[in-house]
């Protein structure tokens, strides 16, 4: 299901036909009867980042010798920095070979885990969606 990007006032452009417990997640319908999904980025809905140590990445990725950073947004859109193989994130794909995704654990669904060296592909893609950085 395609996935858009908007600001908190263009939400009376789309016609909402589901909510969750997730104020930034809808599910809408366009005038064609086709549905996609509403990701709203709010003003506080801001990129951080945080170089992980050895102990880190070990508990994350169970991989201590990698340069890893880790992104954080208060949901975090894995979709734009990760593809998809068997119905499953990962870090085998083309996409995410390009952003660094790395896949992890313990991160919670508003943090992904990135090769530090391809941080600044991974964060162009976030802020062309319209997240800021904090």
């Amino acid at each position: 299901m395609k996935t858009i990007f908007i600001k908190p006032y263009q939400i009376k452009k789309h016609k909402i036909i589901k909510h969750f417990p997730n104020k930034q997640i809808k599910t809408c319908i366009d005038k064609n009867g086709k549905e996609y999904t509403l990701h709203i980025i709010y003003p506080c809905d801001t990129i951080k980042i945080k170089s992980l140590n050895s102990s880190e990445v070990q508990w994350f990725t169970g991989k201590p010798d990698l340069k890893v950073t880790m992104v954080t947004l208060n949901w975090i859109p894995k979709e734009l920095i990760a593809g998809i193989i068997d119905g499953k994130y990962s870090q085998n794909t083309e996409l995410s070979l390009k952003t660094g995704y790395i896949s992890s654990c313990n991160t919670g669904s508003n943090s992904v885990c990135v090769l530090t060296e391809k941080l600044q592909y991974c964060l162009s893609i976030l802020i062309k969606a319209g997240f800021k950085m904090e």
